[in-house]
This record gives C-alpha cells, sequence and structure tokens, in this order.
C-alpha cells in the first residue's frame, strides 16, 4: 500500500514523498460519513465492487497538486472553490483507486467504466452492512520529519482480511520443509568424508617484520587463549568457517578431540547433501 502510493505521488501528482502507513481504525458508517465529507472525499462506483470503498485527502495535498498542474503559486489556489479542486483531483484519485486495486487486491476487481464520485452527490455515500477501517497514509517530503500531507482509505473489513489469509496461506505453502536428516545416512556421510578440519587453541596476529624475526625454540605467548578450549574450522563451500568449540582428550589411548558443543546446523546438511 504504501509503495503504491510512493508510486502514484510520482507519477500521478509528480511529488517525490516518502508514504508511511499511520493509524488503523475501525469505523461505523456514521463515521466514515463524517469524515469522507471533511475532506476531499471519493467513493468508488459501482459500490461494494472492490475492498477499496473510498478515498479521501487533506485539502493541503489537493492545492498543491492542483498549484502544480497549473503552475500557479500555492497562495493563489488556496483561495478557489472546494469544487474546483475537486474537479481537477478526480482523475488522479481514479488513477490511485485503480493502483490499489492492484496492489492490494482486496476485492473483485473494477470494472473499465468505473468511477469516482463526491458523497455529497450521493444519497448514502456507503453501502450498510460492511464493516469498515479507516486507514491513513501520511506523507513526508524530503528531509521532512512531520508529515505534509495524507491519505485516508476506507476498507470493507471481511475483504481485508481474506485477503490477508489469502497471503498467509500462500506464503505457508512456498515455505520449503526442512530436510529431515537420516541419522544412520549421516554417520555414514561422515565416515566417507575428506573435509579437513583444523583445531585452533587461539589466533595469533603477527606482522612479516616480526615473524622474519623469529628463532627456532622461541616461545610465543597465546595471551587470548582459553586453557583446554578448542575451535574446529572446516573448510566448506563458502569458504572456512567456526563450525564447533572442543577440547584435547584420550580415546583408546590416543590422543583426540572431544566436541563440547554442537557443530554447526549448515555445515551438517551440507555434509549430508541435504
Amino acid at each position: 500500500m504504501s509503495k503504491g502510493c510512493e508510486t502514484w505521488l510520482k507519477e500521478a501528482l509528480g511529488f517525490e514523498m516518502k508514504a508511511q502507513i499511520g493509524a488503523k481504525a475501525l469505523c461505523n458508517l456514521e463515521q466514515a460519513k463524517v469524515r469522507i465529507r471533511e475532506k476531499f472525499g471519493y467513493i468508488c462506483l459501482p459500490r461494494g465492487t472492490g475492498g477499496l470503498h473510498a478515498i479521501s485527502l487533506g485539502a493541503s495535498l489537493a492545492e498543491r497538486f492542483v498549484a502544480r498542474r497549473l503552475k500557479e503559486d500555492l497562495s493563489h489556489v488556496e483561495i478557489a472553490p472546494p469544487l474546483f479542486l475537486r474537479l481537477m483531483c478526480d482523475k488522479p484519485v481514479r488513477r490511485l483507486m485503480s493502483d490499489l486495486a492492484r496492489a492490494v487486491p482486496a476485492g473483485l476487481p473494477l470494472p473499465e467504466d468505473y468511477m469516482v464520485a463526491d458523497p455529497a452527490g450521493l444519497p448514502e455515500p456507503f453501502l450498510d452492512g460492511p464493516k469498515l477501517v479507516c486507514i491513513t497514509v501520511n506523507l513526508f517530503g524530503r528531509g521532512d520529519v512531520e508529515p505534509t500531507g495524507r491519505l485516508d482509505f476506507y476498507y470493507d473489513v471481511e475483504s481485508l482480511t481474506a485477503l490477508a489469509e489469502r497471503l498467509d496461506r500462500a506464503v505457508a505453502a512456498s515455505a520449503k520443509p526442512k530436510p529431515i536428516v537420516n541419522k544412520s545416512n549421516l554417520i555414514k556421510s561422515i565416515r566417507r568424508s575428506s573435509v579437513g578440519l583444523d583445531a585452533v587453541l587461539a589466533k595469533l596476529p603477527i606482522t612479516v617484520a616480526d615473524c622474519s624475526r623469529l628463532e627456532v625454540g622461541q616461545v610465543l605467548p597465546l595471551t587470548d587463549a582459553e586453557g583446554g578450549k578448542l575451535y574446529l574450522h572446516a573448510e566448506t563451500l563458502t569458504g572456512p568457517v567456526e563450525i564447533g568449540e572442543a577440547e584435547l582428550g584420550n580415546w583408546k589411548d590416543r590422543r583426540a578431540i572431544k566436541l563440547t558443543s554442537p557443530l554447526l546446523e549448515s555445515f551438517v546438511q551440507e555434509l549430508s547433501g541435504a
């Protein structure tokens, strides 16, 4: 919705503005009638076709658009009759209705000959029955921290809820289930694996100059090393990565490395071919 409003502002009105969803509130038909008549409101006809029943925009946005369209000073437009401003905004608001019907398909497709009408010219702006939610989109000019305009959209709650449920189902259907790793196959893969492991006690940053002065038998202190704690590194498709922690131990009278943390899950999946 926000992206659709930003595209409309740029392409239909010629404004570079950021759109941000603000308040969302359920409203009954009487509240919706009052709100839409206080601003430049437009009812979608035929009513009940799409999920979006009406749009209203603040006077400041309408005045700015008309001033830009007529190449007039804003102060001249501010004294223009509201009916003139409304007529000038009919076409771009119809474009916004179409854009949002595609961006937020919450109802039936709009017919080619649909209209946007002044609620004052209708006996009843809204049909009885559907519950409405008013969604406010605040508009910000470049560098503004406070909104300089706003749009209000009146949606059918049931249609909007049904769309959200369809989107949730689509996301769930497209999500790839995590592969189930067969333990016996994993053990076989590990035993056949030729991936080399590096057991790292600590890393010692050293310059080339320092390295050139090293002598046989010289002891280098590992100040950051934790006694008995090793980090296992392995070569993967994305490069060497730390895959777990370990410590030195014994197994069948031989020196061995004992894991003290689980192996990195992505490494195990790569090793098993999952």
